[in-house]
């Protein structure tokens, strides 16, 4: 187990306050903290990540004296010689990426469960470097149906979804008696990267869980990790190329080009506080599929307009909630990180029940939702 402490002697940390920090977008005591800037994702994160590799995070704090975080990951030793003197400047060498991925699974058997199209598509898109074909389908009752005639490898099942959502999904698919996949591994996605989230999905009977935006490196490792062995087969070594650090520079000059003859990156990067490299990073650094990805979420935009005014004008609150939860979670995908969280403020007063604020607030939104989308494709 490899362990890390972080010790410091700052403000300390309310008890109040170490019960959600590792929420995503929580901060503690915001108001004596409120001159500190920052998102509150970067613990959430942390937390994501630590549990994606089997290890742990917590805390100790006391107002006034300081915080101590301490991190543990499982890890296996593959060489003991000892570091060389010349380690720091092999740490500054470009680094090498191997395109593709690490395995093929042609003949796998995936389920892919998810409300919302652009998900759908996205998981499909991220799973063609492995070779695997999944199957899809947007609901809790289909995906039942489909369990009680097909017997899959795996399963990728959507949390947030309206009628059935994933939990009572897996539960009917584990306790179904003409279900054929009741032993078979099922892996969340969801949104929820806060402090047991994985702890409380393993409850439910999930095998593991993916947070998204979904990584597409995370998701072949998992996918591979709960495929049965004889589906997997050895990858091609592909050529490797090298991959200089990232600038580390000023801002980048804004591009004075027309949008419809600016590049996928700048149209993203003309966006204030957007994170291009984050986005590629989400689809394994190849910039083809970001482009159809967001070319995916656009085409989806004017349907999902329609959808929100129909849920707000049913006042269905659950419906609205799931809507402006992908929308959420697409625009993270895509990088456009501001919007996500306008997507967000929606999404957590459809929870809340603000339905007044809603019906103030959402022509505006869907205004900047077709407008964002507009500028995906250089029509604005």
């Amino acid at each position: 187990m490899m362990r890390f402490t972080v010790k410091d002697t700052g403000r300390g940390i309310s008890e109040e306050g170490q019960k959600h920090l590792f929420e995503a977008f929580a901060r503690a005591d915001l108001k004596k903290n409120g001159t500190i800037e920052g998102t509150g994702l970067g613990l959430a994160i942390v937390k994501s990540i630590l549990d994606t590799m089997g290890g742990e995070i917590s805390v100790s704090s006391k107002e006034g004296v300081g915080s101590e975080f301490k991190a543990a990951i499982p890890v296996e030793v593959s060489d003991r010689e000892p570091l060389g003197l010349d380690y720091m400047e092999k740490g500054d060498a470009p680094v090498t990426a191997e395109e593709g991925c690490d395995y093929r699974a042609p003949s796998a058997k995936v389920l892919v469960v998810d409300d919302n199209a652009s998900n759908l598509k996205l998981v499909q898109l991220l799973l063609k470097r492995a070779e695997i074909t999944p199957e899809i389908c947007d609901s809790g009752a289909k995906a039942l149906e489909k369990c009680r005639i097909t017997h899959y490898d795996l399963i990728l099942l959507d949390h947030m979804m309206p009628g059935m959502d994933g939990i009572e999904t897996l539960d009917h698919i584990k306790n179904d008696d003409d279900s054929r996949n009741r032993a078979v591994p099922v892996v969340v996605l969801t949104a929820n990267a806060v402090a047991g989230s994985r702890e409380i999905y393993l409850e439910e009977g999930f095998a593991d869980y993916l947070t998204k935006p979904i990584d597409a490196a995370l998701l072949e490792q998992t996918v591979k990790k709960y495929l049965p062995e004889e589906r997997i087969l050895p990858a091609e070594k592909k050529p490797v190329k090298a991959v200089k650090p990232a600038d580390q520079g000023g801002q980048k000059e804004k591009s004075k080009k027309e949008p419809a003859d600016m590049t996928l990156r700048e149209r993203i990067e003309s966006f204030e506080g957007s994170d291009y490299e984050t986005a590629l990073r989400y689809v394994g650094g190849q910039e083809e599929l970001l482009q159809t990805v967001a070319e995916t979420v656009v085409a989806d935009a004017a349907d999902n307009v329609e959808k929100l005014r129909a849920a707000l004008s049913s006042e269905n609150m659950d419906e609205y909630d799931c809507l402006a939860h992908a929308i959420k979670g697409q625009m993270a995908t895509i990088g456009l990180k501001a919007f996500s969280e306008r997507a967000k403020q929606h999404e957590f007063a459809a929870k809340d029940g603000k339905i007044d604020f809603l019906k103030e607030d959402s022509e505006k939104f869907f205004e900047e939702y077709l407008e964002v989308c507009d500028r995906l494709i250089g029509k604005r």
